[in-house]
């Protein structure tokens, strides 16, 4: 992985003479390549400039990286969604959550089937649908991070990014994005339904009350 103290001296000092007045200069940890040329991709702060060197140490005209540029930037901001949220919605513990909820709801619709309302019934079903969904897209969303986490150690590992990089990174951000989006309209859809299994028990199956956390399965 690149960082700024391993970069070739002859990059370091045309990094340096093109902002000396950084207080920190930094580096993308891979070379970017792209349209057949190899680039060192350096970052100044506080100043939030980008500056795109050759491997020779030239610098190219804006216009032969403009969109260069952008794509770094996307592939920047995706590797740190991947790290950071993505991380923290992987490793939360929702997939074991919604394994025990739908265990709970088939046992409750084995118990209840021949006893309870119709009504409950549907409601149970609807729920138990949606934990099935849920745990899915909860495992979309592992699964996202997991392959997104690999082709960043990769790059960082070979020291290579290029467009494909950035765009199987982002793809992974995408999915995982819609796989959040698609549990929280699932939890909302089925939010009146939980309450009414809630109520059902306290009122008519449970004499002690059942845990609401369970229930809900939040």
């Amino acid at each position: 992985m690149l960082d700024y103290k391993k970069l070739p001296d002859h990059i370091k000092k045309v990094a340096k003479e093109y902002d000396p007045s950084s207080n920190r200069i930094d580096c993308l940890p891979s070379k970017f390549h792209y349209n057949g040329q190899k680039y060192y991709a350096i970052s100044y702060y506080p100043t939030l400039q980008d500056l795109y060197i050759r491997e020779d140490g030239s610098v190219p005209p804006y216009e032969e990286v403009n969109r260069a540029t952008l794509i770094v930037h996307v592939y920047q901001t995706a590797g740190s969604t991947i790290v950071t949220t993505g991380a923290e919605w992987a490793l939360s513990p929702s997939a074991k959550l919604y394994r025990r909820w739908e265990k709970v709801l088939t046992s409750l619709k084995n118990k209840l089937q021949a006893t309870a309302p119709p009504e409950m019934m549907e409601s149970i079903n609807r729920c138990l649908d949606s934990a099935k969904r849920l745990r899915e897209d909860q495992a979309i969303i592992f699964n996202s991070v997991e392959k997104g986490t690999d082709l960043l150690v990769e790059a960082n590992d070979t020291e290579i990014v290029t467009e494909e990089t950035q765009r199987q990174v982002r793809a992974c951000v995408v999915e995982m994005v819609r796989a959040a989006v698609r549990k929280n309209d699932e939890q909302l859809k089925t939010e009146r339904d939980r309450k009414e299994i809630l109520a059902y028990l306290h009122t008519v199956f449970f004499k002690k009350p059942f845990s609401f956390w369970i229930i809900s399965g939040s």
